[in-house]
């Protein structure tokens, strides 16, 4: 019988007192759900998307007899009065029989998703607790227009909303019949206004129309079903809409984590015209206007990371029962690429997995620029330095390898390096990815040829040139002494000699500053040496009063100091402040 909108015949399957809860176990973003199952038919709405999610292995251990999940993309509901006579496998029911049933041939069901909701039958003549792990989702629901449609909702498990509160602010969703299971019959809820929505538990709902309605509050991210840093992303957005007609207060709580995420939250002073990023609090609250919006800017504190991944639940609710779950993960630098520890899986080598090569956290390629404020008056022979008339600026390139070793750089070139692969041996014809593409960073400019472009110019792909023209050295690369970090301090020092081609002193034009005899024959020194000694000290906090959320990861500095000898009898002395910021996690140089 077709299921319609006044009237839904009796079926057998039943739910008694399905019970939700939340705890976290070792994985950062990961939270249980568990449901009390009762002997028969029970509809739960799952909330996270377990790993592995096989449903033969989230299923496993169940007395189960058959698995359900409705499939939007097939004909609309249909329903007997016997399940078992008519749920069988088909472009509208999705089902798992686990082995070693005979019927387990017509599974057709093989991963169990978050967001959806499953019709599970329980043999025996006893309750069950069922408890699942995973990550949770935002996904925003697509629903079946003019249909019925199997579905469950975020609520809070702490206080749950009425159907008439939750769907109030849909027109698709008001007015039109409910049925959830009372006694072993699906039976249409009399009372909206007066029926709480049960978390975990799903429920017929009818669509009238076009809706993508998936509470009173819309959240929307950037990108995918929640926020990964991974190693050097740096901000992300969450988009809060408020569809009801009265005002709310959202707030932002971080569910406890083994391994959580500092985060940091943008604000803006409008009368001071000014950013901040300051910790993102374990409670947030932000109030929203009816039919109004937030947008919300998250950045994760990589200078605090207590792991190498970290991973953060961020409970979002507006006061009224709505609540969704937000995952939030992110990789400091020195973790393993992900590709390398996928290869070691899927070869079985437990050895390479544990000596994934370590990573320097602050190994990358920075850029920054150096502000000079204060110049000693060589003239008089001092050395103390005295405010500028106005401060300038110069720009600074700094590479750290996997090791620490920090370089200072005139130029390079970013370049993409194609991947490789290897074929399968478990299935001929099948490749694996050997090695996955990647940028490379270049100071060499023989080894060009060897890459392809990283960047579209005029629609042809070439690379990404960045210099510095403030100072000058040979070879392209100059190994700094100390270490680069938050208390740490780099030096380097730089000759230029008298035939340098950058000496201020030298013109090879000019027979006085020629460096040749006035034969032009012989080699005369006539260009003065010149040497700098550079002086990166670092901090812990930012010295140029930028209060951005990657201060101590992705963006360093402090203060900078240099001796100048040669430019004038007596040498000067310079200072001023220095901020760089990581472009590039690259670890190696023209490779």
């Amino acid at each position: 019988m077709t299921l319609t909108a006044r009237r839904l015949r009796p079926i057998s399957m039943l739910i008694l007192g399905v019970a939700c809860a939340t705890t976290l176990r070792a994985a950062a973003t990961d939270i249980t759900q568990t449901f009390v199952l009762q002997p028969g038919w029970n509809s739960v709405f799952l909330e996270v998307r377990p790993e592995p999610n096989a449903a033969e292995t989230v299923f496993g251990g169940l007395p189960l007899a058959s698995a359900w999940t409705w499939n939007p993309a097939g004909p609309k509901v249909e329903f007997v009065d016997d399940p078992t006579e008519r749920l069988v496998p088909s472009p509208q029911w999705l089902g798992y029989f686990p082995r070693p049933r005979p019927e387990a041939i017509l599974t057709n069901l093989f991963a169990v998703q978050a967001n959806r909701a499953y019709l599970l039958k329980i043999d025996g003549n006893q309750p069950v607790t069922w408890t699942v792990t995973g990550t949770p989702e935002v996904q925003n629901y697509r629903w079946t227009p003019d249909s019925f449609n199997l579905v469950g909702f975020p609520v809070d498990p702490q206080q749950q909303p009425t159907f008439g509160q939750f769907l109030a602010p849909s027109p698709a969703h008001v007015g039109q019949p409910i049925y959830r299971l009372v006694n072993g019959q699906w039976q249409e809820v009399a009372s909206p206004f007066g029926t709480a929505i049960q978390s975990g538990e799903a429920y017929w709902v009818y669509c009238k129309g076009p809706s993508d309605y998936s509470g009173p509050i819309s959240i929307d991210l950037e990108g995918g079903k929640g926020m990964d840093f991974a190693a050097s992303g740096d901000r992300s957005r969450v988009r809060i809409r408020n569809l009801s007609t009265a005002p709310a207060s959202i707030t932002l709580h971080q569910l406890s984590s083994p391994s959580p995420i500092p985060l940091a939250i943008r604000q803006f002073d409008p009368d001071e015209v000014e950013v901040s990023w300051p910790a993102l609090p374990q409670t947030y609250s932000l109030p929203v206007e009816q039919e109004g919006e937030l947008l919300v800017d998250l950045a994760p504190r990589r200078a605090n990371f207590g792991a190498t991944e970290v991973g953060t639940v961020v409970e979002i609710k507006d006061g009224f029962g709505y609540r969704r779950l937000l995952a939030i993960s992110a990789r400091g630098a020195s973790a393993p690429a992900p590709f390398q520890l996928r290869r070691a899986q899927e070869s079985g080598n437990q050895a390479f997995a544990m000596t994934a090569p370590t990573v320097n956290p602050v190994a990358g390629l920075w850029v920054g620029n150096v502000g000079i404020h204060s110049v000693s008056q060589a003239q008089t022979g001092s050395l103390t330095p005295t405010p500028a008339g106005s401060p300038f600026s110069f720009r600074v390139l700094i590479h750290v390898d996997a090791s620490g070793t920090a370089r200072l750089l005139k130029e390079v070139i970013q370049l993409w390096k194609e991947g490789t692969r290897i074929p399968d041996p478990e299935n001929p014809g099948l490749f694996l990815v050997d090695e996955p593409g990647r940028f490379v960073i270049l100071t060499d400019d023989s080894l060009i040829e060897n890459f392809s472009g990283s960047v579209l110019r005029d629609g042809e792909p070439v690379g990404y040139r960045v210099s510095a023209t403030a100072y000058d050295f040979e070879p392209q690369s100059l190994v700094m002494s100390g270490s680069f970090g938050t208390t740490g301090t780099l030096n380097s020092s730089i000759t230029l000699d008298a035939e340098a081609p950058t000496n201020p002193f030298r013109h090879k034009f000019h027979p006085d500053h020629n460096n040749r005899n006035e034969l032009y024959t012989l080699f005369l020194e006539e260009a003065y040496p010149v040497s700098r000694t550079m002086t990166f000290e670092f901090s812990a906090t930012d010295t140029g009063g930028n209060t951005g959320a990657s201060f101590g990861s992705n963006q360093m500095g402090g203060t900078y100091s240099e001796t100048i000898s040669g430019l004038h009898r007596n040498d000067i002395v310079v200072e001023g402040t220095f901020i760089l910021n990581r472009i590039s996690v690259a670890s190696v140089l023209n490779e």
